[in-house]
């Protein structure tokens, strides 16, 4: 089964559009776009239509179709949700223990769902950072603690799912920091369950601390785990990682590049970038150097902070911000004056100028190393051409009027 895309801009919508008639099975198993859909398939709003403890992925998106587009966090998962509905390849997998359990208080956001697979074989699909600040925060509290609430409870969701299954195979995955959970229950549930697990994807979620982290030392999972970031990644790239890494191409840039609907795909797969070096990665080493620079305290503080004054101005959602930048700034700036201390202000511009320092330093080293390779490239060609030359040349044959040129 594969495809030929349409456009050089195809995506895991027109992969359902192409090959959604096609069940899965023997023949036609699921595949990493499959599972992709399944991840993304995860941020749908089921609070907002309703459900049972059982459902299909074609009752659950027919209904969902027909909500307005403010209850859809992204303009394509309302697409989705509409392809969804009628594929043959989808629509009659049964969807169970849809989990939906905030708390802003505790700084938590965690969701899941599970899908039934044939042949005793399910996904669970771990729900990644939606619009809410609170939940964007959880993620960022990740450079200072050992665990957040949601990594906790993506263990509790596996090891519930593993007892109510107990003859099932398992596929864990997640985007964004879904992705993270997925990898943190699988290295830290029971050997037992982790022996169910077939593979674990992570579509563009962060890593661990290395130096507080002791999952990578479990070569067991981290063989059957794969992640998946764009070229440009600033979400996935965080801290550190152990496992398969594959670099895909997205049509967007920086941090849009997070948007699963912007990976371009082919023949059942996502496109790999070809020349991986090439990549520069400038936020992310800045973000690395930042973090082995600032004690935890240190990063605590600074996190704790930006965040209390971005809530002090009124905004809880981060559309709101992205929406009206112009208004927001000088409101969350009022918000950080009126409620921090002259000696508070002054260690928070120290830490942001770690940050700021070591992005300019990895920048300016960056682009003298792309001037370098650029320089070797061109005298590669270069030397290419005169061999090439020299070569007419010994024949009898025309070459180039500049050959003969000083």
């Amino acid at each position: 089964m594969s495809f030929i895309p349409e456009t050089p801009f195809s995506n895991i919508l027109d992969y359902i559009n192409w090959r959604g008639d096609i069940p899965i099975s023997a023949q036609f198993p699921i595949n990493i776009l499959d599972r992709a859909i399944f991840a993304r398939y995860s941020y749908m709003n089921f609070n907002a239509i309703g459900y049972g403890d059982v459902e299909t992925i074609g009752g659950l998106s027919y209904e969902l179709a027909k909500l307005s587009d403010d209850k859809f966090l992204l303009a394509d998962d309302r697409e989705l949700a509409k392809a969804t509905a009628h594929a043959v390849r989808y629509k009659d997998l049964a969807v169970t223990d849809i989990v939906i359990n905030n708390d802003p208080e505790a700084e938590k956001q965690f969701g899941a769902i599970t899908i039934l697979l044939p042949n005793n074989t399910l996904c669970i699909s771990y729900l990644g950072t939606d619009d809410m600040l609170f939940s964007w925060k959880e993620d960022f509290n990740m450079t200072f603690m050992d665990t957040i609430p949601s990594q906790i409870d993506g263990l509790a969701y596996l090891n519930h799912i593993a007892e109510k299954f107990p003859k099932y195979k398992m596929l864990l995955g997640g985007h964004s920091k879904g992705g993270n959970i997925a990898m943190f229950a699988a290295l830290s549930a029971d050997k037992s369950i982790q022996e169910r697990i077939i593979s674990i994807d992570n579509f563009d979620g962060p890593g661990f601390d290395q130096d507080r982290a002791q999952f990578h030392k479990n070569p067991e999972i981290i063989q059957k785990i794969t992640s998946y970031f764009p070229q440009e990644s600033m979400v996935g790239r965080l801290l550190d990682h152990e496992e398969t890494v594959r670099t895909v191409e997205s049509v967007e840039v920086n941090i849009m590049q997070h948007d699963l609907y912007s990976w371009r795909v082919e023949n059942l797969d996502f496109v790999d970038v070809k020349n991986v070096k090439q990549v520069k990665y400038v936020f992310n080493k800045a973000m690395r150097a930042w973090l082995h620079d600032c004690t935890i305290e240190q990063r605590k503080f600074f996190i704790d902070s930006i965040y209390e004054a971005v809530i002090a101005a009124d905004y809880n959602k981060l559309s709101d911000i992205r929406r009206n930048p112009i208004k927001a700034a000088p409101a969350v700036y009022k918000a950080y004056k009126s409620g921090t201390t002259p000696e508070e202000r002054k260690e928070i511009t120290k830490i942001a100028k770690i940050f700021i320092n070591n992005y300019l330093k990895i920048r300016k080293n960056n682009d003298k190393e792309y001037q370098i390779q650029n320089k070797k490239a061109h005298r590669s060609n270069a030397a290419a051409r005169r061999a090439k030359n020299k070569a007419l040349l010994k024949a009898g044959k025309k070459v180039p009027k500049a050959f003969f040129q000083k």
